[in-house]
């Protein structure tokens, strides 16, 4: 952790990184051990994690952006119904501003989500999954 009290702090795109390295180190780890597990355990292949770019890859890639971005719309629209958050223009910032920070919270989203998917829906939810245990794959993790 000493080299993430090395990067910049403040508001740039670069201040994120402390937010951003862990996050895909934690990725590397969980897609790494996932493969090394099922290749000594069970001898399987590296798309036995659930990671491959064979077949409807990008159609099922697409329906989960989607459906992800009907339920974050959907939160955002009841906290704002809800009173307890609101929108305005900026009318301060130029556009690279607000472009960067777009790009950078993309980002962030970006390499959560892949986090979150390797750490909780990798080698332990396909190994239940394919021991029929889908309710309690879905459970566990």
């Amino acid at each position: 952790m000493g080299v993430l009290a090395l990067l910049p702090m403040g508001s740039t795109a670069a201040s994120y990184l402390p937010l951003i390295i862990p996050f895909g180190i934690s990725s590397a780890i969980a897609i790494i051990l996932g493969w090394l597990y099922g290749r000594l355990f069970e001898t399987l292949p590296f798309q036995s994690l659930g990671i491959s770019l064979r077949g409807r890859w990008l159609g099922h890639f697409a329906i989960g952006c989607v459906v992800g971005a009907v339920a974050f719309v959907s939160a955002v629209i009841v906290t704002v119904m809800s009173g307890g958050m609101s929108f305005a223009v900026n009318r301060e910032s130029g556009t690279y501003a607000i472009t960067t920070t777009l790009l950078v919270t993309l980002v962030i989203f970006f390499v959560g989500a892949v986090s979150e998917e390797t750490l909780f829906r990798g080698y332990l939810f396909q190994t239940l999954a394919r021991e029929q245990l889908v309710p309690v794959a879905i459970a566990v993790t």
